[in-house]
């Protein structure tokens, strides 16, 4: 429950996501990275979701302070969007930046299609 005391329910998605219908809306969609003792530090974090054209659906940014020690290090970044429009199937990606230029860190493709009937 949440603190509306509403249920919430949770499902970790693989490499894709299986819906009834196009257009179709997600409730909630989160994309989590984690980073453990980076080489270099960074001290700006963007992040987004587009889909299959390319348009951005969500985006995020973040400022990080340098800790003193980095051998410790870990951040999670979260993209958390709500809701969620997906208008066609194909590959919706997560992008996280994690450098000042503007080249992609991270790239995590999510391949959204109609369910097939069983």
């Amino acid at each position: 429950m949440d603190a509306s005391t509403r249920l919430n329910l949770l499902g970790v998605y693989g490499p894709s996501i299986e819906v009834e219908t196009f257009p179709t809306i997600l409730p909630t969609l989160c994309g989590v990275v984690l980073v453990l003792n980076p080489a270099e530090w960074f001290s700006h974090v963007r992040s987004e979701f587009v889909d299959p054209n390319g348009v951005q659906l969500a985006r995020g940014e973040l400022n990080i302070a340098k800790p003193a020690d980095l051998s410790l290090f870990q951040s999670q970044h979260v993209l958390k969007m709500y809701p969620v429009p997906l208008s066609q199937s194909g590959i919706y990606s997560f992008r996280w930046w994690f450098t000042d230029d503007n080249s992609v860190g991270l790239v995590r493709d999510v391949i959204v299609r109609p369910k097939i009937a069983t």
